[in-house]
């Protein structure tokens, strides 16, 4: 018997419990309560939620919003997100697990990781120019 004519113990079931639909959605949304919103020069838009995922979107002006990249941030929630003045770096605090991360916004993509031995709260970006 060829390996594609073999059936399945539970064929019949795993057939029945197929969805049947002319199109499909997949939802990018939180599992769970947003903490976090942020705005960026770039057009993009970061979202934060309690359980450590973080989320870039991207605006699209003439069809709305697009999903772009998740993130499993930190293992608690975020106690401060803070973008720099043009909307090109994220940073990312976790008083719990004592980390500040960074992010490369257009790129969407963790650049740095810093470690603390103490629980940072807030963090900001300095400019001089």
């Amino acid at each position: 018997m060829l390996f594609s004519e073999r059936k399945l113990k539970f064929e019949s079931t795993y057939l029945r419990s197929i969805p049947s639909a002319s199109q499909y959605e997949k939802s990018f949304m939180h599992r769970d309560i947003i903490t976090h919103v942020l705005a960026t020069e770039t057009d993009f838009i970061i979202t934060a939620s309690i359980d450590g995922h973080l989320k870039f979107w991207k605006k699209k002006y003439a069809e709305g919003v697009e999903f772009v990249k998740h993130f499993r941030c930190h293992l608690a929630s975020f106690s401060h997100l803070c973008v720099n003045f043009n909307g090109t770096l994220l940073a990312t605090v976790c008083q719990q697990d004592k980390h500040v991360k960074i992010f490369d916004v257009e790129n969407f993509d963790m650049i740095n990781i810093l470690k603390f031995e103490f629980a940072p709260r807030k963090a900001c970006w300095v400019h001089q120019g």
